[in-house]
Order: C-alpha cells, then structure tokens, then sequence
C-alpha cells in the first residue's frame, strides 16, 4: 500500500512538473501540454484506491501551482512588507486550495475507473474541463493557468475556444494525454479515434485562421497604446509628475489615432477633481487629436473605485466603468479576521469598493470595453461586454509589480484566449509590458516587451456578430459540470446502497429470513 502511496505522489509531481512547463514563458511548452497528464492518469489508472488517486491529484495540483503562483510570495514580501516564512505561508494556502482541483479531477477520473472500466479515459477531457470551470466560478475563482492556455502559442488547438471557451481547448489538450495512454495499453481502436478526432480539430483550426475577421462593421479604426514603464506605486508628487509627463510625451508622438489607451497604474486619482491630472491629459489628448482611455482611483462618498474612463480633448470625460472582479489581497482582503497575524500587509492593501455594471465606451459610434487587469481572465465576463455590444476589448493591466517573474507572460497568454473566443479584436495597455494588439485569431500583430518604453499604433476592424462562445453563456462548461455529476453521483448512491444492504444483512430478522427461506 505504502508503495503504491509513494508511486502516486511521484507521478502526480512528474504530472505538475510537466503542466508548469507546458505554461508561458517556455519555449515550445505547448507541445508538453499535450503529454503532461500521461503520469496522473497512469497513477489513477493503477491506483487501488481512490485515496491514491486524490493523492496523485494533489501532488499534481502543490506541483503545478507552486510553480505558476510563487509570485504571489514575492509580492507580499516587497510590497507588503511582510517576512519571507509569512508570505510563503499565505501563498501556500493559495495553492493548496488550488490544489484541491486537480485532486477532484482524481477523484472524479477514479469514480469513473471503476463505473465505465472500458471508457473512462473518454470521458476524462471532459473531467478536466469542468474542474477548469469550477475553479473559475467557485468563491469568485481564481482562473490563472488553465490547462487550455498552453496552447495561446499554437493556434490551430486555440481555435475552438471560439466554440467552448478555453474549456474546451483544455478538454482537447487533455485528449492528446488520453490517446498516449491508449498506445501504452495497446488500445487501437480509441487511440486511432482519438488522433482524428485530434487531427480534424487541428485541421479545422488552422484552416479558420484567416478567415477569422468574419462580420466585420466594415470600419477601419486606429487605436493607440502608451507603455510608459513607470514604477508600479507612484507615492510622491515629484514621481507623479514625472511619470505624468512620460505619459504626455509618449501620447504626443501618435498621430491619426482614433482613440489612445493609457495603462492601469498608481498615477490618476480622481480626474474630476484634481485639475492637475485633467489638464495635463485633456491637453494630450487635444495635441494627439484622440481621446485617452486611462485608469484612475476614483472617489465616491466613502467607496473607492478603480476604474477607466475616456478623457476628451479639452478635458471632457465620459461615463466611467468601476472594475467589477476586484483582486483578492491586492484590492481588497476577504475574511480579514483569518489573517490578524498580517496587519502589517492589511494596511497596505488597497481597499476598493466593487463596480455594479458593465460600461461600454463610444468613440465615432464604435463601441469597445474595458476589463481591467485581472478581469480579462475571467472568460464568461469579459463575453459579457461583447454581448452587450463591444466591437473589440480593451484591457489596461499594471503587470509591473511582477517583472521578472512568469507572471507578465502567463497573463498575457490568457488575453489572446479572450480575442479567439470573442472573434473581436483585442489591445492590451500595461505599465511595463506585454502591451500588445492582438487579432481575432489570436495573432499579435504588435508587441511591446517586458521594460520597453514607447507608445504605438495600429488599425483594427470593430466587429459586431457574436461567436459561438459568446452566445452560448459558458454552456459546453456547464455541461462538463453536469456530466462530472453523472459520474459521481451513482458511485456515491451505490455505495449507499451497498452499506444499507451489508447493514441490513447484519440484523437478526434478515438472518430469520434467510432460515425461513
């Protein structure tokens, strides 16, 4: 029993390990996302117990997230002035809970192991995309590093996110991992199956790609962006108007822009109130002829918000959009009382009120929203924007605070999902880098690296048809879900039966039964 603990853990870490290089930044990681569950699988498919498999589950789960979420220790060190045994701590919860996913998955593969012995591995893709969608949706989610997103590289598998999201891109991934485990065990008929199914979703991707920019309005529309490459916390007035007229000189340099995005950042506080920022930026915007979309904290009684709004030339501004997915421990704390022992990083941490609705910005009737930061990795709400009537997306993210970690390239990766699944257009503003403008078949057709400071342009096409994805509401998810329930489920009353029934055969007036006969 011991050894077969032991085997399960091994595999499930060589299954993590596998994972987390299969993620942005490594180099042709894509490929291993196509491999990297053969040795969990391996472990439920030989486990004796379902203990084992959770086991291998979770190894899998510590593994992967560690390597993926280590940031998130860094950050509470340095910015949250914390000791280094506190912020591993707190970012260790992070990713056991984390690690629960991958543990369910185990579960569940388990359960169907022994329910369907002949098909389990069939069922497994859509296994692994529920528990994506669960760990998305469930005490506001957390979906960083979804299976799927080793693929943003490859994007003939990326393609069906058009279809069933990222979801589906995962489930499809974890189908390559399936068709090896049906070569090990000599299945032909399901491994042969299996690469076509594989080869025809490959060969429809790659064939989409250039048609991609289906139901176009027709308009042609120039957008800039500012990377100004400012420190993350801008604290004191000299630093403030420094990174102030970095940002006015960069927005100068654009000319025959439609409209200009300016990054998520510390700089604007209250644009209405404090003529210093609407000024300076309504005077950008007047010398470069475009409006400015930029990021400020903005103040409403005792709320505060962090939100975007247009800035017109001449200092006009337009309705504003208050960010509605704030950031667990980087916007807001939850359950504040559970982390007494951190008052220090408590203090630190921004307190910001939560949005109540989607705003869509107009400039020369196009329409565009804005999912700041951390919301473009949230599928289901940025296909909102598009179904309320975004002809592209727009996202401003301060990834400053994280250079030099994986994280910078691994958000970025999960902003091109959100251009495929939409079929819009997508331009992506940051402080630091990645700023990009991407296509609506995942291309980035400019891109503005890590540390690189300077402001470019590029015509995009607004398009106003809806994808598949965006229509359909999150449904192949959900139906992964409701599929991970039919496996579960009849294991569970089954078991219940059975402990009814060896109950039963333990009483007295069973055994009277019996000698009546």
């Amino acid at each position: 029993m011991m050894s077969n603990g032991y085997s399960s853990l091994l595999l499930g870490a060589a299954s993590g390990l596998l994972m987390a290089l299969s993620m942005p930044p490594v180099p042709g990681g894509c490929l291993l996302g196509w491999i990297c569950m053969v040795p969990l699988l391996l472990a439920v498919d030989r486990a004796s117990k379902c203990f084992h498999s959770v086991l291998a589950g979770l190894a899998c789960g510590v593994v992967f997230f560690a390597a993926c979420t280590y940031w998130t220790a860094l950050v509470m060190q340095h910015f949250g002035d914390l000791s280094m045994p506190i912020s591993v701590l707190i970012a260790g919860l992070l990713m056991l809970y984390l690690a629960l996913f991958p543990a369910l998955f185990a579960y569940l593969a388990h359960r169907a192991r022994y329910s369907l012995p002949e098909y389990w591995l069939v069922i497994v893709p859509f296994l692994w995309a529920s528990t994506d969608y669960l760990r998305t949706t469930l005490f506001t989610g957390f979906p960083w590093c979804l299976l799927g997103y080793n693929q943003y590289s490859f994007l003939p598998a990326a393609q069906i996110a058009a279809i069933g999201g990222v979801y589906a891109v995962s489930a499809l991934v974890a189908l390559g991992s399936c068709f090896v485990i049906w070569i090990i065990k000599r299945d032909s008929r399901k491994a042969t199956s299996a690469s076509v199914a594989i080869a025809l979703t490959l060969t429809a991707g790659a064939l989409v790609i250039p048609t991609s920019k289906h139901a176009s309005t027709g308009r042609s529309f120039t957008v800039g962006i500012v990377q100004p490459g400012t420190p993350p916390l801008l604290e004191y007035r000299e630093f403030i108007e420094s990174a102030m007229q970095r940002h006015v000189e960069l927005t100068k340099r654009l000319k025959n822009t439609d409209v200009i995005i300016w990054p998520e950042n510390s700089l604007v506080h209250d644009v209405a109130l404090f003529p210093f920022f609407r000024n300076n930026i309504g005077d950008a915007a007047k010398a470069a002829g475009a409006p400015i979309l930029i990021n400020s904290v903005e103040y409403a009684g005792q709320d505060v918000f962090n939100s975007s709004l247009l800035v017109f030339p001449g200092g006009r501004l337009s309705r504003r959009y208050d960010k509605m997915h704030l950031v667990p421990f980087g916007e807001y704390v939850p359950i504040r009382r559970v982390f007494f022992f951190a008052g220090k990083f408590l203090r630190e941490v921004s307190d910001f009120s939560k949005g109540k609705e989607r705003v869509l910005f107009n400039v020369h009737g196009t329409q565009f929203a804005s999912a700041i930061c951390y919301e473009i990795i949230y599928a289901g709400e940025v296909a909102a924007f598009v179904r309320d009537g975004a002809e592209f997306i727009v996202t401003q993210s301060n990834d400053s605070w994280f250079e030099g970690t994986v994280m910078p390239y691994q958000h970025h990766a999960m902003a091109v999902f959100r251009a495929i699944e939409n079929r819009r257009w997508l331009v992506r503003s940051t402080n630091s880098g990645i700023s990009s403008i991407i296509n609506p078949a995942g291309q980035c057709i400019l891109r503005l690296e890590n540390g690189r400071s300077d402001s470019v342009s590029a015509k995009i096409e607004p398009i106003d048809s809806l994808s598949i994805f965006a229509r359909s509401h999150d449904a192949f998810a959900i139906t992964c879900v409701l599929l991970s329930l039919c496996v579960a489920a009849p294991a569970r009353i089954k078991n219940i039966f059975h402990r009814r029934l060896r109950h039963e055969e333990m009483t007295p007036e069973y055994k009277r039964r019996l000698h009546d006969g």
